[in-house]
């Protein structure tokens, strides 16, 4: 995979972040082993710090916890967003591993400008309310079209904003949209952007039923962002594709799933 470091302050406008603050926590010091997926930076596009007035609150990290008696690999870094009062949206594979299940718990992070700031949330995992959830599909096949999952929260978050699901969003193959990511890279080597909220814009390449192409930049931890268009989320990051002829990123386009899940 061809990696382009392109590092920059973010300039374009994005969404204000929200006025409620909350308090600062210490730097993460996990071990960095386990990440969301793979992830890849296009030479067509850059990948953006956001500055303090420009984070978007409604953009979450997710850091799930499979507890202690995994010695490694423990942690796994993801992106969230905010959907509902109660709600955050992400990626199955952030959420459930084959062999280890469900984490036991969930930590929700805020960055800001190069500093943790901490929700004050943490779910823990109960099997009961499903407060924790991924596509059925996925548990079977670990497929990509299903690539789906959800964190209900007992605190109101709609304080800090929430974005709306084009669910019938449909993308015009003759007039080919550009779109937003926006997530918090954890990967190895790129340690200049781990306290930082990242966003990238690429054109789109292609889609089919369930996916949704396009040439933005990520990088791993970036699982689960929301992939915009016109201020609407129209599909989820989920993985890359990268190879001698092309490098592009794919999101699961299939985000009815959620229709149910919105509290």
């Amino acid at each position: 995979m061809k990696m382009t470091k392109r590092i920059v302050a973010m300039t374009a406008c994005a969404v204000m972040a929200c006025s409620v603050m909350v308090g600062e926590v210490p730097a993460i010091s996990h071990n960095l082993t386990d990440f969301s997926t793979n992830a890849a930076i296009t030479d067509s596009s850059t990948l953006y710090k956001a500055t303090k007035s420009t984070l978007d609150s409604k953009v979450v990290q997710i850091i799930a916890d499979y507890g202690d008696k995994y010695t490694t690999n423990r942690y796994s870094y993801s992106t969230g967003f905010i959907i509902g009062n109660h709600t955050i949206a992400t990626c199955a594979h952030g959420l459930y591993k084959a062999g280890r299940g469900y984490p036991v718990k969930v930590n929700i992070l805020f960055k800001q400008n190069g500093t943790e700031r901490d929700l004050n949330l943490s779910v823990t995992y109960d099997s009961a309310t499903k407060n924790i959830l991924v596509h059925s599909d996925y548990i079977s096949d670990q497929s990509g079209d299903y690539d789906l999952g959800v964190i209900t929260t007992k605190r109101d978050i709609s304080s800090y904003g929430k974005f709306a699901l084009n669910t019938n969003y449909t993308p015009d193959k003759k007039n080919y949209h550009t779109y937003t990511v926006k997530g918090y890279p954890m990967e190895r080597g790129y340690s200049e952007y781990h306290n930082y909220q990242c966003y990238s814009s690429g054109d789109y390449k292609s889609s089919t039923t369930t996916k949704l192409r396009y040439y933005a930049s990520t990088l791993e931890g970036m699982s689960g962002s929301p992939v915009l268009y016109d201020g609407n989320a129209v599909a989820i990051n989920t993985g890359n594709v990268s190879n001698s002829d092309t490098t592009y990123n794919y999101g699961v386009r299939t985000l009815s799933w959620f229709s149910d899940k919105i509290s």
